[in-house]
């Protein structure tokens, strides 16, 4: 695929050839260390937590304008999930 983009002179991808490159890839990890690797970006000090300040500081990397009760609240449902969940 990207050789014939390459001689044909094409400069995109669609998403349809997009999702065939990347879904291989994407299929074969495992989704707990997936996860575990997001959790340590998010939690950058390495607390084992992740805190509002974590969310605030990520979120502003990301450029996303969330509001500081958003943030919360989405802390807060997390914490109520995981605490009715009893993991």
């Amino acid at each position: 695929m990207l050789c014939n983009m390459e001689k044909e002179g094409e400069h995109t991808v669609t998403i349809e050839e997009f999702m065939e490159m990347v879904s291989p890839k994407v299929l074969n990890r495992d989704p707990g260390e997936e996860m575990l690797k997001v959790f340590n970006v998010i939690d950058e000090d390495g607390t084992g937590g992740i805190t509002y300040e974590n969310l605030k500081k990520i979120s502003d990397e990301l450029n996303e304008s969330y509001t500081e009760q958003e943030l919360r609240v989405s802390l807060l449902i997390v914490i109520k999930f995981l605490n009715l969940n009893s993991y």
